[in-house]
C-alpha cells in the first residue's frame, strides 16, 4: 500500500445517536467501498441496522480486532477502515487498557483516527439512566444514578488512551448536532455529502416511555442485564415511533447533581481538550425543573396499549417456546 491506511474508529460516548449512525452505515456498507471505505459488517447485521433495528455497529470492544481480522481478511486491503461501537470508550477510560495495544498492534503503520462524542450533562445523564435500565440491567432510580455519574472525568483518559497510541481525536458534542450527524460523519470519514443515508425510522433505538422503563426494570430485578431481549428491544424494534417519556428526580438531587457537575466540567484537563465551541453546557436549576424536576409520587400508575401488550407478548411467548426463559431463570438463581 503506497500510502498509509487509515482505520477509523466511532468511539461513543452511549446516547449520542450511535444507533442512528450505524444504521446508516449498514444501510451504505456496499456504497462505502465505492470511496474505497469498507465498513465490515455482517450481512445479518447489516440487515437489521439497516432496518433501524437496536444495533452494536460492529465492533466488539471486548473481543478486540482480532475477531474481525480473522472473519474480513481484506481489511487490510481497504485505504481507509471504519469501526463503530459506543462502547469502545469505555476501556479506553482505564489508562492500562489492553484494547488500545491490540489496536496498534493490529494496524502498525495506519493512521488511526477517533471519533467521539460528548453530551450535555444533564440531558446524557437522564438519557444514559434509561439505557442503563434498557439494555444494562440496571435496577435503580434515576436519582440513584445521578449520584454516580462521572462521564466527562473518564473522557480524560480517553484522551490519554488515544494519544498513547499516536492517534487522533475529534471531539463533537451531540447536544450541538443532533440535526447533522450525518454530514458531520461524512465529513469526518472524508466522504462526498450525501453518502450516508437517513435510516428509515426518525429515532433509531428510542427511549422508552415510563412504564416501558418500570416494567424493564422489574424484569432486570429477577432475570439480570439479559432482559432487554424481552422487554425493551422488541418494544424499541417494533415500536420505534411510540413517543418516549423522561424520567424525573427530585429538586434536592438534581441540586446536588447540578453542584457536583460544575465542579466536573471546571476541570482543566476537560477544558484543554474540548474545543470551545462543542463544550459543555449547564445551566441553574430553572432551566432543568419543568423538564426534570417532579417530586416522587406515592405509586405511579403504568399504562400500556394494545401494540406494547401485543409486542409483549410476542418476545415472552417466543423466549418460553424457545427455552430462552429457562436459561434466563437458571442464570438469574445460580
Amino acid at each position: 500500500m503506497s500510502t498509509p491506511q487509515t482505520v477509523f474508529f466511532h468511539i461513543g460516548i452511549g446516547k449520542t445517536g450511535s444507533s442512528y449512525i450505524q444504521s446508516s452505515l449498514a444501510a451504505a456498507a456496499d456504497d462505502l467501498k465505492s470511496q474505497d471505505l469498507f465498513y465490515p459488517i455482517r450481512k445479518a447485521d447489516a440487515k437489521a441496522g439497516a432496518r433501524g433495528y437496536v444495533s452494536s455497529g460492529n465492533f466488539n470492544a471486548g473481543a478486540g480486532p482480532d475477531r474481525i481480522l480473522q472473519e474480513f481478511p481484506e481489511v487490510v486491503e481497504f485505504p481507509k477502515v471504519l469501526f463503530s461501537n459506543e462502547t469502545i470508550h469505555l476501556p479506553f477510560s482505564d489508562p492500562r487498557n489492553a484494547l488500545k495495544n491490540k489496536i496498534r498492534s493490529a494496524f502498525p503503520d495506519a493512521r488511526l483516527e477517533f471519533l467521539c462524542f460528548i453530551r450535555d450533562p444533564v440531558e446524557h445523564a437522564i438519557s444514559a439512566y434509561q439505557q442503563a435500565v434498557k439494555r444494562g440491567g440496571y435496577t435503580g432510580t434515576c436519582g440513584d444514578f445521578l449520584r454516580h455519574y462521572d462521564r466527562p472525568l473518564g473522557f480524560v483518559n480517553v484522551a490519554q488512551s488515544i494519544k498513547d497510541i499516536g492517534g487522533t481525536l475529534t471531539i463533537r458534542n451531540y447536544s450541538r448536532h443532533k440535526k447533522d450527524l450525518l454530514p458531520l460523519v461524512e465529513s469526518w470519514l472524508g466522504l462526498s455529502r450525501g453518502t450516508l443515508p437517513k435510516p428509515p425510522i426518525e429515532r433509531v433505538n428510542r427511549s422508552l416511555t415510563l412504564s416501558e422503563l418500570e416494567l424493564q426494570r422489574a424484569f432486570n430485578r429477577v432475570l439480570g442485564s439479559g432482559a432487554f431481549h424481552l422487554v425493551s428491544d422488541p418494544l424499541c424494534n417494533f415500536l420505534p415511533d411510540l413517543k418516549s417519556e423522561i424520567p424525573t428526580v427530585s429538586r434536592g438531587e438534581m441540586e446536588h447533581f447540578l453542584a457536583r457537575m460544575k465542579k466536573v466540567i471546571a476541570d482543566p484537563r476537560l477544558v484543554a481538550l474540548i474545543p470551545p465551541e462543542e463544550y459543555y453546557q449547564l445551566d441553574d436549576l430553572s432551566a432543568y425543573e419543568e423538564r426534570y424536576v417532579a417530586e416522587p409520587e406515592a405509586e405511579q400508575e403504568l399504562r400500556f396499549d394494545a401494540d406494547q401488550i401485543a409486542v409483549l407478548s410476542q418476545a415472552i411467548s417466543k423466549a418460553l417456546t424457545t427455552g430462552k426463559m429457562d436459561r434466563f431463570f437458571r442464570k438469574a438463581t445460580e
